[in-house]
C-alpha cells in the first residue's frame, strides 16, 4: 500500500512568521493573538481588557469610564442591569451617582458597580444573608428572592448593599470607618430611590416598598445602639425604628391581598401570625417571668393614673399580649428539640400588634409604658445571638432608666436583673 508522499516527492512547507507582538492576556493564556486594535478578538469574546486598549487615567475609573481615541469605545465594567425575565421594569431606578430617572422613563438603566461594591455584594451573598436566615424558607427569602427583587428595583439593592457594609464594619474593626461610609453611602441612595415609589404604592411596587420598609428596620439595628434612639421612643419623640416598624404594618393592611400571593408571604405571615409555637431551642431552665409580670399588671390595674378608659384597656392589652409572647418564647423550651432556634418573629410580632396607644405612650414617655417596654428587652435580649442586635436591650434600658424617676425605677428591677443590665 502506497502511503502518501512516500514516493520521494518533497511538498514544500507553508511558511510561518512567529509573531511576539501579541498582547499580555493571551500570552499569559498561552493562546495565538490576532493582535487586533483596539482589542484583539479573544480578549473581545471573553470580556477581557486587553493591553492593547488605551489606558484609563484615575479620574475616570473613578467614574467608571475610560476616554478612547477610537470610533468604538471600551467596554465598561460589569454593571447590573434588569433582568428580561423580571416582570415590568421598575419605574423608578437609581443611576450610578444615587439620581432617580423619571417615572415615566421606561428605559432601563444599568447600575455602575465599583470593585468595593462588588465586594460588598458578594458578602452579603455568602455570609450577611446566612445571619439573618432562621430557617431554608428565610435563606431563600433574603440570598435569593430579595436579591432578584433588587435588580427591578434598585434601591433594594442598595439596601442590601447597606447592610453588608455594616456587617463587614463588625467585622474588620481595622476599616470600620470605610465600610461605614460605604453604609452611609448606600442607604442615601437607596432611601432617595424608594420615595417616590412609597409615594405612589400601588399593588404592583408594594412587595418593592414592603421589603424597602423591612430592609430600613434591619438597617436601623444594624447600625448598632445610638444616643438618642431606643427603638420605641426617642429622645426627643418619635423612634425612627419604630415608625419605620410600624410603616411595615401600615404596608400589610393595606395590600394584605396581594402581598400574601407574593414570595414574601411566608415572612408576612410568620409576623402577623398570633400563635407561635415553633422555632424556639431547648432550655432547661428558664426565666420566672410569672411572678414579676403579675405585679405588673397589678401597677396597671390600679389605673389611677390614667384617666383615659381607652388608654387603660390599650396598656392592658399590650400587657396581655406581651404575656403571650413570654410564654410563646419560654414555655416551649423545655420540650424543644435540639436543632431548633428561637425565631426572632415570636419576638417582633409583639411590637408589630402595639397599639397606636401605646406607641403614643411610648412617644410621651409615660411610665407604664416605658415599665412595660423595660420588660419586653427581656425577649429582646434573647435575639442578641444575631450580630444586628447586640447590645440593644441594655441601651434600650439604660434609656428606660434614665426617663424614669427613683418611685418608677423600681417597676423595671427585674427586666434589669434579668438582662444583666447594671447602671452606670
Amino acid at each position: 500500500m502506497k502511503v502518501p508522499g512516500s514516493d520521494g516527492q518533497k511538498h514544500a512547507r507553508k511558511p510561518h512568521r512567529k509573531s511576539r507582538l501579541g498582547c499580555g492576556t493571551c500570552k499569559k493564556r498561552r493562546i495565538k493573538c490576532d493582535e487586533g486594535k483596539p482589542s484583539c478578538s479573544n480578549c473581545e469574546k471573553h470580556e477581557l481588557r486587553c493591553d492593547f486598549l488605551p489606558a484609563i487615567d484615575s479620574d475616570s475609573a473613578a467614574d467608571g469610564t475610560a476616554h478612547s481615541n477610537v470610533a468604538r469605545p471600551a467596554k465598561a465594567g460589569r454593571k447590573f442591569i434588569p433582568s428580561k425575565y423580571e416582570s415590568a421594569p421598575s419605574q423608578v431606578s437609581a443611576s450610578s451617582d444615587g439620581q432617580e430617572t423619571s417615572p415615566n422613563d421606561n428605559t432601563p438603566i444599568s447600575v455602575a458597580l465599583s470593585p468595593d461594591d462588588l465586594e460588598l455584594w458578594h458578602h452579603f451573598i455568602m455570609t450577611t444573608s446566612l445571619t439573618f436566615a432562621e430557617d431554608p424558607g428565610s435563606l431563600n427569602f433574603w440570598q435569593s428572592n430579595l436579591p432578584k427583587m433588587g435588580f427591578q428595583y434598585h434601591f433594594i439593592l442598595h439596601f442590601l448593599l447597606t447592610l453588608s457594609a455594616l456587617h463587614l464594619a463588625r467585622l474588620r474593626p481595622e476599616k470600620k470607618d470605610q465600610y461605614l461610609a460605604q453604609a452611609e453611602h448606600h442607604h442615601t441612595i437607596a432611601l432617595r430611590g424608594a420615595t417616590p415609589d412609597l409615594a405612589n404604592l400601588n399593588d404592583s411596587n408594594c412587595q418593592a416598598i414592603y421589603a424597602a420598609s423591612i430592609l430600613i428596620c434591619f438597617c436601623t439595628l444594624a447600625r448598632g445602639p445610638h444616643e438618642g434612639e431606643y427603638l420605641g421612643f426617642s429622645k426627643h419623640g418619635d423612634s425612627q425604628y419604630l415608625v419605620s416598624f410600624r410603616g411595615v404594618k401600615a404596608i400589610i393592611e393595606s395590600h394584605q391581598e396581594t402581598l400574601h400571593s407574593t414570595i414574601l408571604s411566608p415572612i408576612i405571615e410568620s409576623i402577623t401570625a398570633h400563635n407561635h409555637q415553633r422555632g424556639i431551642w431547648k432550655r432547661d431552665v428558664i426565666p420566672e417571668y410569672k411572678i414579676p409580670m403579675e405585679k405588673l399588671r397589678a401597677f396597671i390595674s390600679i389605673g389611677s393614673f390614667l384617666t383615659d378608659v381607652t388608654t387603660l384597656n390599650a396598656y392592658l392589652r399590650a400587657f396581655d399580649t406581651l404575656l403571650q409572647a413570654f410564654a410563646g418564647v419560654y414555655e416551649g423550651m423545655i420540650d424543644a428539640s435540639d436543632e431548633t432556634s428561637l425565631s426572632s418573629h415570636i419576638v417582633f410580632a409583639w411590637m408589630y400588634r402595639m397599639s397606636d396607644e401605646f406607641a403614643q405612650g411610648l412617644r410621651e414617655k409615660h411610665p407604664l409604658a416605658l415599665a412595660l417596654f423595660a420588660h419586653y428587652m427581656v425577649l429582646l435580649k434573647e435575639l442578641e445571638y444575631g450580630w444586628a442586635m447586640e447590645g440593644w436591650a441594655h441601651h434600650v434600658l439604660g434609656g428606660i432608666y434614665g426617663f424614669l424617676d427613683e418611685e418608677h425605677r423600681l417597676w423595671i428591677e427585674w427586666p434589669m436583673k434579668e438582662t444583666g443590665y447594671i447602671t452606670g
